[in-house]
């Protein structure tokens, strides 16, 4: 039966929280090759995605691979956990469905084969833990950040001119951008500038650059990122929420009365 079978590897790894701890997409394809060679599969084809599971028709090379199997090109699927193929009831139907009909003859993972004579139920269980699971981390994280927004600290990354000080778990001026895009928030408060020449004063006078963070950032302030800022509340000191206005825990780069005074000139 191995000889008979054609099998498409599968490897997934998202930016979702829940994917932080997974293997990365060369390390999954690396240990089900390994695995291949041990059982003697033969893969016929390769998909590897880096996109999420959460919903349906979000993965090209999910939805390429279905159509393979469909064709008959393919008719087993190698993952390194079922979760890689689907966190949505959608996807895991029509695995189920390939399943059922024999057009998928197996589905092997790291520690498990599914094959059509097995219970059905045993499989929807799994698919529905993995689909289950997404839902109670969805929830998780959003009453996490509520939490942490109503007592004064900003979830995620803060704007332009302070930084999160991971020790302390907290939000601090950044000692280099603060007190440049202070200078900024003046000069816009003389009324003699707009915000394009602004951008101008940021790059050619101030040398402001964005923050580096992974492959983004270390380039000169867009127009759009300051206007942004000149219209973000945050540096008074407060904090924007799910459309409320929170009290922060930060220190405020401009006053109440500033920032209103900001808010005239640039919408007259």
């Amino acid at each position: 039966m191995t000889k008979e079978l054609r099998f498409g590897l599968y490897a997934r790894k998202s930016t979702d929280t829940e994917d932080r701890q997974i293997q990365s997409l060369d390390d999954q394809t690396r240990l089900m090759k390994q695995l291949a060679e041990e059982k003697d599969f033969q893969i016929v084809e390769i998909f590897e995605e880096s996109r999420s599971a959460k919903m349906p028709n979000n993965r090209p090379e999910f939805d390429r691979m279905i159509e393979l199997i469909e064709d008959g090109k393919i008719n087993a699927v190698l993952c390194w956990q079922f979760n890689r193929l689907s966190r949505n009831p959608t996807d895991s139907g029509r695995i189920m469905q390939l399943l059922q009909d024999g057009k998928l003859q197996l589905i092997q993972t790291s520690d498990r084969s599914h094959t059509p004579s097995d219970n059905a139920l045993l499989l929807s269980v799994e698919s529905g833990m993995s689909t289950q699971y997404i839902r109670e981390l969805a929830v998780n994280t959003r009453r996490g950040m509520r939490s942490k927004a109503e007592k004064g600290d900003k979830p995620g990354i803060p704007p332009i001119g302070y930084l999160n000080d991971r020790l302390e778990k907290k939000i601090i001026p950044d000692a280099v951008l603060f007190p440049k895009i202070r200078i900024l928030w003046e000069k816009m408060l003389t009324g003699t500038y707009s915000v394009a020449e602004l951008c101008k004063v940021a790059e050619e006078e101030l040398n402001i650059l964005t923050p580096v963070r992974g492959k983004t950032g270390g380039r000169a302030l867009a127009l759009s990122t300051l206007h942004t800022v000149f219209k973000n509340e945050f540096y008074t000191g407060k904090l924007p929420f799910k459309g409320e206005l929170l009290k922060g825990n930060h220190q405020p780069m401009v006053t109440d009365a500033e920032f209103q005074r900001v808010q005239e000139l640039i919408d007259p």
